[in-house]
């Protein structure tokens, strides 16, 4: 994308924004937040993730000790 593109795009996203009413604009607002919900449900696996190699790295500093 070249820089007129760039900036043709945002200011037709800026004119469709002030042309729309308030209204609309929380309309639009909410059914994004909605879109964004995350899932409900998650496994330990996938919310642990994260932890597990430190858990892991740590451990073996302990043995080496």
């Amino acid at each position: 994308m070249s820089f007129n593109d760039v900036i043709k795009s945002l200011t037709v996203q800026a004119v469709e924004f002030l042309n729309s009413s308030p209204k609309e604009r929380k309309e639009k607002k909410e059914k994004m937040k909605a879109s964004m919900k995350k899932p409900t449900h998650s496994t330990y696996s996938n919310k642990w993730f994260g932890v597990l190699p430190f858990v892991v790295k740590s451990s073996f500093k302990q043995k080496e000790k």
